[in-house]
This record gives C-alpha cells, sequence and structure tokens, in this order.
C-alpha cells in the first residue's frame, strides 16, 4: 500500500523519479549468455576468455556516476592500475597493446576461430568413428578427397540447400547461397563400420581442397576389404553381361540404333547453327506455356538458372531451346542429369551447345528432345488395379 501511495503521489506532481527511493523502482537483473553455434568447440574458448580474464582485469565496485557541475554530464572515474582498452563491468577483460590480438571477441567467438582454421588445402586423419569440424567455401565447390575406395555419403541436408555428390573415392560438396552447416557422414560403400561424420561450416572464403585419410582396427579393415572385392565383383558382372549382350546381338544380326542416333545428330547439328528444321513450327515468348517454362529439376540444377526461352514442334519429337545461366560467384556446371530421369521419361535426348561449365554471368543453350507422343501411348497402355499392397 505504500508504495502504491508513494507511486501515485509522484503521479500527481510529476515528481522527477530519479529523486525517488530505488527501492520504488521496476529492477530486472540479466544474465547475459552466448548462445552456441553447433560444432564449435566452446571448451577451448571458453578456456581463453577465463585466461584473458585473469590478465590485468580491473574492477571498482564502488564505481559510480560523478557529475562535473560546470558541464552536467556524468562521467565514470577511471579505475585505478587500467591499461589500454579499460576494464569495466561491461567488458571486464582489459585489453592491451599485448593481448589485443588474443581477445576472443564474445560476439561470435564459433565463427572466429573457424576463420582462423580456414586452409584452401587441409589435410587430416581420422579414425573410424571420428568426428571433425571444419570450414568451407560458401556457394562453390569444395573438394574432399578421401582414403576410401568407393565413398558413399549420407547427409541431412535438403538437396536444394546443398549440392552433394561422389565419384570414386571424392566428395564434392556445393553450399547453396543461404545454406547453414552441412552435416555429412561417409564411409566406404558397404562397409558402414568404417564411417566418419564432418560438420562442414560455409564461410565467404575460397573453394577448399580436403584430403582425409581414415585408419582402421582389425575389424573395420576387413569389412572395408570385403567391401571393395564385393563392389568389384558387381562391376565386372555387369560389364560381362554387356557384353555377352552385344555377343548375342552380332549372331542374331539385330539392327543397331546407329541410325536413329545419326538422325537426333543431325537434327541438333541444324538446331545448333540457330535454322528451324524443315516442318517444325517455332514459338517463343508467351506462346510457350508457362508449365514447361523451368522443366528440370531446380534441386539439382541450384545454383544455375534456367528457362525454356523457345521451343520447336514438329510431327513426332519437340525440342525445348533452353537457356541456362551462372548468376552466383565461381564456376559452375550443367549436368544433364537433371532435366531426365522419374517424371521426364518422354525426354530422348539433352545436348549442350558449346560448353557445360560457366563462370560467373556466362549462359548456355541447352536442348531438350522430346518424343511428343510418348504420355499419349501411355494413356492407351491397358491397365489393372492392384490387389495388394
Amino acid at each position: 500500500m505504500l508504495s502504491f501511495c508513494a507511486a501515485q503521489a509522484v503521479a500527481e506532481t510529476e515528481t522527477d523519479i530519479y529523486a525517488l527511493p530505488t527501492d520504488l523502482l521496476p529492477t530486472e537483473q540479466v544474465t547475459p549468455q552466448r548462445v552456441p553455434v553447433a560444432g564449435t568447440d566452446f571448451n577451448t574458448l571458453e578456456q581463453q576468455v577465463i585466461a584473458e580474464q585473469g590478465k590485468n582485469h580491473v574492477s571498482d565496485p564502488q564505481m559510480n556516476q560523478i557529475i562535473d557541475d560546470a558541464t552536467k554530464v556524468a562521467t565514470i572515474p577511471k579505475a585505478e592500475n587500467a591499461e589500454y582498452g579499460g576494464a569495466s563491468p561491461v567488458n571486464p577483460v582489459a585489453i592491451s597493446p599485448q593481448n589485443a590480438g588474443a581477445v576472443v571477441s564474445r560476439r561470435d567467438d564459433s565463427m572466429d576461430y573457424l576463420r582462423k582454421q580456414y586452409k584452401s588445402h587441409q589435410v587430416i586423419s581420422l579414425k573410424a568413428g571420428g568426428t571433425t569440424t571444419l570450414p568451407i567455401s560458401l556457394s562453390t565447390t569444395n573438394r574432399i578427397a578421401t582414403s576410401f575406395k568407393h565413398a558413399k555419403f549420407t547427409s541431412s541436408v535438403p538437396s536444394d540447400a546443398a549440392l552433394i555428390y561422389s565419384e570414386g573415392g571424392f566428395v564434392y560438396v556445393t553450399p547453396g547461397i543461404n545454406a547453414g552447416a552441412v552435416d555429412v557422414i561417409i564411409e566406404e560403400d558397404g562397409a558402414p563400420e568404417t564411417a566418419v561424420s564432418m560438420y562442414l561450416v560455409p564461410l565467404n572464403v575460397p573453394p577448399v581442397l580436403v584430403e582425409m585419410s581414415v585408419t582402421y582396427n582389425t575389424a573395420q579393415r576387413q569389412s572395408a576389404e570385403r567391401a571393395i572385392a564385393t563392389y568389384n565383383e558387381n562391376e565386372t558382372q555387369e560389364i560381362e553381361l554387356a557384353k555377352q549382350d552385344e555377343r548375342e546381338r552380332i549372331a542374331t544380326n539385330q539392327p543397331t540404333a546407329n541410325s536413329h542416333i545419326d538422325e537426333v545428330m543431325n537434327l541438333l547439328e541444324i538446331v545448333a547453327k540457330a535454322e528451324v528444321p524443315a516442318g517444325y513450327e517455332l514459338l517463343e515468348g508467351d506462346n510457350i506455356p508457362a508449365e514447361i517454362r523451368f522443366p528440370c529439376d531446380i534441386r539439382q540444377m541450384l545454383p544455375l538458372y534456367h528457362e525454356v526461352k523457345q521451343r520447336l514442334i514438329g510431327a513426332r519429337l519437340v525440342i525445348d531451346i533452353m537457356e541456362v545461366r551462372n548468376d552466383v560467384n565461381g564456376l559452375r556446371s550443367f549436368r544433364d542429369e537433371a532435366c531426365m530421369g522419374l517424371g521426364r521419361e518422354d525426354v530422348m535426348a539433352v545436348g549442350v551447345l558449346d560448353k557445360a561449365t560457366l563462370a560467373p554471368t556466362e549462359s548456355a543453350e541447352v536442348y531438350i528432345l522430346r518424343d511428343r507422343t510418348y504420355w499419349e501411348r501411355q494413356l492407351k497402355v491397358p491397365r489393372r488395379a492392384r490387389v495388394g499392397g
């Protein structure tokens, strides 16, 4: 009741609130906290901060404001023996010319730490089952050369956020422009016991080339050797089957697809000369339906921009003429697999004019050859209802 009356009296008389006793003013105690960033070793950072706090730390618990009678400006008295940088309740670490470079920033400790760890060429060694955190380049391709014979990767990052693919013992990682950290588990294909975990943090730095060797115990080595042997055996069987099919085709004099391939190549050659083939109608601009303007898988095309700008329609075939453009930094490669596959069964061939690797702002023409009647024929195929799951 006393507090209420005092507050009411102040409101009525418009008394300066700074003249009130401090126990009548609302107070709030705030404890500053840092928000950790996943994948960062804060133990080392914390030890550095604690060590710095033990040096040149000067604080005055009785520090109060002093009002200069002449200027009426509040000043804070300098702590005794305070060195360069001046320790204060806000910044308890006194920064001197000797330790200024060693003091870890409280605003973004983790990113500063990772930038210091950055090297364009990194050589690391991990035990199977181990993990590591590495800085990589943002929106450019980074390569990880592993000691695996056939590297297999797993990641929780969506394909539209980062492009990741493997080839032999190499893994390539291209984070999107707005990508966060990329987690990836890499192992010998067929031997999950050999897996290692990598936490890759994109930074505004040049591309990174990593050489990673993985060491095994006896059981892990045996598992890796079995997996490699199985992979090689399957590959040999596939090659032998292909040779057998070719021998059977020659023995029965079955016609080859060479005549059809030559026809397609001749057609695309005419289109590449900017000519309209005989019997084809050219569509441009608004005459091209909106639903076919972006025919390729955007997740695989990232970060290249693509759009169908012209369409040639013939009696049996359709040719989409598409522009592919690199709107980001670094070299980017067009992969024709992005325009084929599931849901695009009518695509017969994909070709690119001149070059598939584009520098920033460069563009290229891509030709997508389609079977015009494919979907119509599919509708006529007799279907039956499934009787189980």
